[in-house]
């Protein structure tokens, strides 16, 4: 058996002082600062997300591997991991 080393995990999370998280499908803001800081976060890594925050994204983020939560059976999209369940 092998001592493997595993890579570190990031959570990154947008919220606002009232506790909101999106509207309408988007982020509530736009910070330029938060979202450079999000791709230097991301950049190389594996992003595992829901399909709504899938849905909100302009496409596939480049230079990133995309995991989508989903309980729908039939979703997929181009370039995406499919997985429906967190096991």
């Amino acid at each position: 058996m092998t001592n493997a080393v595993r890579p570190p995990v990031t959570i990154v999370v947008a919220r606002a002082l009232n506790g909101v998280i999106g509207r309408n499908g988007t982020l509530p803001w736009r910070i330029s600062a938060d979202l450079r800081r999000f791709k230097a976060l991301t950049m190389g890594s594996v992003m595992i997300m829901g399909r709504r925050t899938f849905d909100s994204l302009p496409g596939l983020l480049p230079g990133r591997r995309h995991i989508v939560l989903t309980r729908d059976q039939a979703w997929s999209a181009p370039g995406v991991e499919v997985a429906h369940s967190a096991r």
